[in-house]
Parts: structure tokens; C-alpha cells; sequence
């Protein structure tokens, strides 16, 4: 039978899945949310082994889900350090930069090879744990491998490995303004590593000391904490893109929840009895379900279409799909219909560098597309500017808007000798497109090569664009009160 004790780990392995899913297929691409899909997908395989064996009969069905599931919690120990350096290399300015240079690289090598061979060495009885002769928990009736005479050094990795990017995000968290949209994914980030370091400390010495503890609150708090992570990672890459998730999300997981549950009730009702391959088939069934539905529905359509339409028709319903999916995530469910318009197109973030680049031309702006894509961060600065609504008040308020908007992205402190990432992403900002630098000039003095340069600039652009859509936002509550 399927034991209670084994329900949150299985709630947990569905929520990772459909968290992986969206940031996949959904969320905006960046490498910060590719490696936290992937942390996703790793604690999801660990958790279908420990899922599959609460259910298992016996020693050997026990024995068919150990190891190479097993191997999900040192993927996920490299991959949580990953994206925790990935985001300081694209958004640290100061401290945490120097951290990296003067060892974090190094250790992070370190914590990554020692948990790629702890993955390597779990497959096997002996050295992590010892997969034959399991004790069994009185408690509960489940069974548990003892730890191997490797498994304290691979708890120290893996604790190293929980505790040590939460520092790193404090660091980052200190040097990122106050007013900076990233502040508060960071603080939610931050959480997110304590969860992963409490749970660790717990599954490690509940294995380690042969406590015979229900594992279950170690996986809710793994789920919370992961959850957190995923959440934050697909909402700060969205918001580089102009978007917001929260709608967007809900109905991702409202509707994969009733499609599973659908496929799942007609199982259920065919009445076979409970064993372990019965829950394997339930499990396949879901989130094979929602897997299907979320990376193949698209191309589905795709090929319909092909079959069906002729070109010109096939590239409208294409557009108006793509201007669906954005509508979904609108600044603002404030925002004029004319926003559509602007989204079916090459994107706010495009629309921003547009603007930056006729910045000193107010005549241009006042008749920029973004203002319709902007409409309550644009009347907010319009209403400090105190305009009367002409055109030449409207350039002139987009103007300031951008122009405050680049002051935020400065980093605190001052100017070092040596430029970090921050500094010279601020800089391309505020030398090119405020003063009117060539980049090549630029490039020369910042001793960067122009494809660095470049990179720059446009990992400035998009904060740069992360911050106005922030300031929509809060725009929009303004106005909703």
C-alpha cells in the first residue's frame, strides 16, 4: 500500500517536474534558468526513486529504485551552486566578485568534481551506502540503505555545497541597490539556500546517525526551498524580458493539474490493486501527461497548421499566438489594448535599446512605441516632470524616466581600479548612450575586448529593462488603489 509517509514525496516529485517543465518551456531562456530547470529535473529523479521505494514489497523491489535514482542529490548539489555563481558573474559589482576571483571559482570546481564522483561511487554497493541488506524503520515499515564509510565526506561536500552559495547571495544581495527589481529575488534566493542547508542537515543526520526519522519533512523542506528557487529564477528572467509570470503561472499549473488528474481518475477507476508497479505506471501516467502537453502541444499546433493552411495564414496564427503568450504576461492588467500591438513584435527589451539609442532626441521619444508599453511608469515620471501632456512633455518624461532608470543600475561604492561585470555594464549604459562614447573608444579604455563590450551592453540592457518593467508594476498598483 501506498504509506502516508510517502504522499509528500510524492506531491514534491510532481511540483519539481512541473517547475522544471515551465522554466523550460515557458520562462524567458538564460542560463540561470536552464541550470535551475535542470536542479528541477535532478531532485525530481531522486524523488521518483524514494517515491518508488515507499511503495516496494520487499528487499528487491526496494533495491530496483536505490542507486541510480540516488544520484539526483549530488547533481542537484552541483547545480545549485551554479546558478548562484552564474547570477553573481552577470549581477555582482563588488565583494562578490572578488569572492570568485580569489577562491569561489576554485571551491565551486572542487564541490562539483567531489559531487560528480559521490554520483559516480552511489552507483555502486559499499563506498556511499550500502544497498544490500537495508534496515528497515520501525515506525513506518520503511526500508533505508546504511551509509558506506564515504558517506560522511560526501555529507560535508554536500553541506559545503548548501551552505556556501547563501553566503554568496548575501554578499550579492548587500551590494545590489535598494530599489533594484533583483533585490527581492535575491532575499527570496537566500531562503531558498537555508531551506536546501536545513534539509540537507537533516537527511544527512538522520542517514548518517541511524536516527530512524521520517524523511518526509526533509523532502517538503527540499520542496519548499526548491520551489523558491525555481519560482525566482523564471520571475527575475521574465522580468529582463518585460514580463510577469504570476497569471501566466497559475494557469500553466491549474491546467496540467486537471489534465493529469483527468488521465489519473480514468486509471484509478480501472481497479487494479495497489503495488510498486502500479504506482510506477500512476506516475508515468502524470507526469508523462504534462511533459507531453507542455513541450509538444506547440509543435502540435505547428503541424496541424502546416497540414491545414497555406503560409500567409499559418504566420498570422503563429503571430497571434505568440501576442496570446504575451498578454498573459502583461506589465500591467492595467495596460491599454494598444500594448498588444507593441508585444506582437520584437519585444520590450528591443523597444528600450531603440529608445536608449535616440535618448538625446526628445522628439523621437514623445513618439516612441515605448510609451504605450510603459504606460504607468511613463505618467508617474510625467507627473514629477510636471507636464501639461504635449508631445515635447511626453519625450522629455521617457527621457527622464531612462535616464533615473540607468542611475539605478549604478552599483554602490565607488568606481575600482579594476572593472567587475556591474561596473562595466553600468558603464556601457552611461558612457554610450548618455554621453555619446563610441564603443570602440570604450571598449580601449575599459580593456575589454568589443565582443566583451557588446555582451555587456546588452546584459545592461536587459536589467535596464528588468527595472522599467519593475517600475510598471508598481505603477499599476499605484493606480489599482
Amino acid at each position: 500500500m501506498l504509506r502516508p509517509e510517502t504522499i509528500p514525496t510524492v506531491v514534491a516529485l510532481y511540483l519539481f517536474w512541473l517547475l522544471g517543465l515551465y522554466v523550460v518551456t515557458r520562462s524567458p531562456r538564460s542560463a540561470v534558468s536552464q541550470l535551475a530547470a535542470a536542479a528541477q529535473f535532478s531532485l525530481a529523479l531522486f524523488l521518483f526513486g524514494e517515491a518508488l521505494q515507499g511503495s516496494a514489497g520487499d528487499e528487491a523491489e526496494w533495491r530496483r529504485w536505490t542507486a541510480p535514482f540516488w544520484s539526483g542529490v549530488p547533481l542537484s548539489a552541483i547545480l545549485w551552486p551554479a546558478v548562484v555563481v552564474q547570477l553573481t558573474r552577470s549581477h555582482g559589482a563588488g565583494a562578490s566578485i572578488q569572492l570568485l576571483r580569489r577562491g569561489g571559482y576554485a571551491a565551486f570546481a572542487l564541490v562539483a568534481a567531489a559531487e560528480a564522483l559521490s554520483a559516480l561511487l552511489g552507483l555502486f554497493d559499499g563506498p556511499i551506502y550500502h544497498w544490500s541488506g537495508p534496515t528497515t524503520v520501525a515506525a513506518s515499515g520503511l526500508l533505508h540503505a546504511r551509509p558506506g564509510p564515504l558517506y560522511g565526506p560526501f555529507a560535508l561536500v554536500t553541506l559545503l555545497a548548501t551552505s556556501g552559495p547563501v553566503l554568496l547571495l548575501e554578499l550579492l544581495r548587500r551590494e545590489t541597490r535598494p530599489d533594484s527589481s533583483l533585490r527581492p529575488q535575491l532575499r527570496w534566493l537566500i531562503w531558498s539556500g537555508i531551506a536546501f542547508w536545513a534539509s540537507a542537515t537533516y537527511l544527512t543526520a538522520n542517514a548518517f546517525f541511524g536516527l530512524g526519522l521520517p524523511t518526509y519533512p526533509g523532502h517538503l523542506t527540499l520542496a519548499i526551498g526548491t520551489a523558491a528557487m525555481a519560482w525566482n529564477v523564471a520571475q527575475y528572467s521574465a522580468l529582463l524580458e518585460g514580463e510577469v509570470l504570476v497569471r501566466d503561472f497559475f494557469y500553466f499549473l491549474t491546467a496540467s493539474t486537471v489534465l493529469a488528474a483527468f488521465y489519473s481518475a480514468v486509471y484509478l477507476v480501472s481497479g487494479q490493486p495497489f503495488s510498486q508497479r502500479w504506482l510506477l505506471a500512476l506516475l508515468l501516467l502524470v507526469l508523462g501527461t504534462v511533459a507531453v502537453q507542455a513541450l509538444f502541444f506547440e509543435a502540435g499546433r505547428q503541424v496541424l497548421d502546416y497540414l491545414f493552411f497555406r503560409r500567409e495564414v499559418r504566420d498570422l496564427r503563429q503571430r497571434l499566438r505568440s501576442v496570446e503568450t504575451r498578454a498573459a504576461r502583461q506589465l500591467s492588467a492595467d495596460a491599454p489594448v494598444a500594448t498588444l500591438a507593441a508585444l506582437d513584435g520584437e519585444g520590450l527589451q528591443n523597444q528600450v535599446a531603440d529608445a536608449m539609442r535616440q535618448l538625446h532626441s526628445v522628439g523621437a521619444l514623445a513618439e516612441h512605441p515605448l510609451l504605450a508599453m510603459l504606460p504607468n511608469a511613463h505618467r508617474q515620471a510625467a507627473d514629477l516632470s510636471g507636464g501639461d501632456g504635449s508631445p515635447l512633455t511626453r519625450g522629455r518624461a521617457l527621457q527622464t524616466l531612462l535616464l533615473r532608470t540607468v542611475e539605478r543600475l549604478r552599483p554602490e561604492g565607488q568606481r575600482p581600479a579594476q572593472i567587475t561585470p556591474g561596473w562595466l555594464q553600468y558603464l556601457a549604459l552611461e558612457e554610450e548612450y548618455v554621453n555619446g562614447r563610441p564603443n570602440k573608444d570604450l571598449a580601449q579604455d575599459f580593456h575589454v575586448s568589443e565582443a566583451t563590450f557588446h555582451r555587456a551592453r546588452r546584459q545592461a540592457i536587459a536589467h535596464l529593462t528588468a527595472e522599467l518593467a519593475a517600475q510598471e508594476e508598481r505603477g499599476a498598483v499605484v493606480e489599482r488603489k
